[in-house]
């Protein structure tokens, strides 16, 4: 009896695993894509929260002349 991967589509692990090995690079690499992609969107939103903070703390009544 052939092992089975459980997925939306049933197939034989090893079709699973030829195919995955196949195009593992390409599913590195879209990981890889999509991981720096979320890094990008963090570092702008970092960014944008300090440029807020100091735009509010210049802009304080403590801080006006």
């Amino acid at each position: 009896m052939t092992e089975t991967v459980h997925t939306t589509l049933r197939m034989p692990r090893s079709l699973w695993n030829e195919l995955h090995d196949r195009h593992a690079a390409t599913f590195h690499h879209h990981r890889l894509s999509f991981n720096a992609y979320l890094v990008a969107i963090l570092q702008l939103s970092a960014e944008e929260t300090v440029t807020s903070a100091k735009a509010r703390r210049n802009n304080s009544p403590d801080r006006r002349v």
